[in-house]
C-alpha cells in the first residue's frame, strides 16, 4: 500500500512540475514574463458583452503589471523604481496604451477616438498624466514632447492598503457614463475623473 502511494505521490508531482521544466527545456521559446500583460475596460464589464446591440465600449488601457518585491517604488531620487518628477511608461515594458472608443473626457481634458500612449510624471502630491499620440514604445525612452495631446494633473492619496502589482483600472461612477480612473501600486493611489 505504501510502495502504491509513494508512486502515485511522484507521478503527480511530475505531472505538476512538467509545464515549468518543458519551458526550461525550450531555450528557444522566451521565459515568462515577470510583468504580466493585463487590461482595463471602460466600463469594467465591456468585455463580458455578448450581443450586438450591446453599448461600445468607452475605452481599454493595455499595460504591463510590474510587482514591488520588497523595492522602493516613488521617490524623490533614482534609488527608488520610479523617481518623482521624471517620465514614465506606466507600468512595465511597452508604454501603456490608451484605446478610445467613443469621445471621452479624463480629467476635463477631451479626447478624439484614437489610440494613445499613456505616460505619467508622478511626484510626491501630484501626477501628470500626459496623452501623447507616439504609439508602439518600448518604456519612456523616446518620449517626445511635442507628441503630446493632452495633459491632465491629479492628486495622490494615500491608498487603503499596499498593493504589491501596479494595477490600472476603472471604476463605475455615481451617474451613468461617469467613472474613475485608478492607478494603484504600493501606497499611493491617484485617481482621475472620467466621462463618457
Amino acid at each position: 500500500m505504501r510502495t502504491l502511494f509513494c508512486t502515485l505521490a511522484l507521478a503527480a508531482g511530475a505531472l505538476l512540475s512538467t509545464p515549468a521544466q518543458a519551458q526550461m527545456k525550450r531555450p528557444d521559446l522566451p521565459a515568462l514574463d515577470k510583468s504580466p500583460l493585463d487590461l482595463a475596460w471602460l466600463p469594467r464589464d465591456a468585455p463580458f458583452r455578448e450581443k450586438p446591440t450591446d453599448p461600445t465600449p468607452a475605452a481599454r488601457i493595455l499595460y504591463s503589471r510590474p510587482q514591488k518585491k520588497d523595492r522602493k517604488i516613488f521617490g524623490p531620487d533614482t534609488t527608488f523604481m520610479v523617481p518623482y518628477g521624471k517620465t514614465w511608461r506606466t507600468g512595465a515594458n511597452e508604454a501603456t496604451e490608451l484605446k478610445v472608443y467613443k469621445p471621452l473626457t479624463l480629467g476635463g481634458k477631451k479626447l478624439a477616438v484614437g489610440t494613445y500612449t499613456l505616460y505619467t510624471i508622478p511626484g510626491e502630491k501630484e501626477w501628470t498624466l500626459i496623452i501623447s499620440s507616439d504609439l508602439d514604445r518600448w518604456g519612456d525612452y523616446a518620449y517626445n514632447q511635442k507628441l503630446d495631446v493632452a495633459r491632465v494633473k491629479a492628486p495622490v492619496t494615500a491608498a487603503p492598503a499596499p498593493t504589491e502589482a501596479f494595477t490600472i483600472a476603472f471604476k463605475d461612477g455615481d451617474k451613468p457614463g461617469t467613472a474613475t480612473l485608478r492607478l494603484v501600486w504600493d501606497t499611493v493611489e491617484v485617481d482621475v475623473p472620467v466621462a463618457y
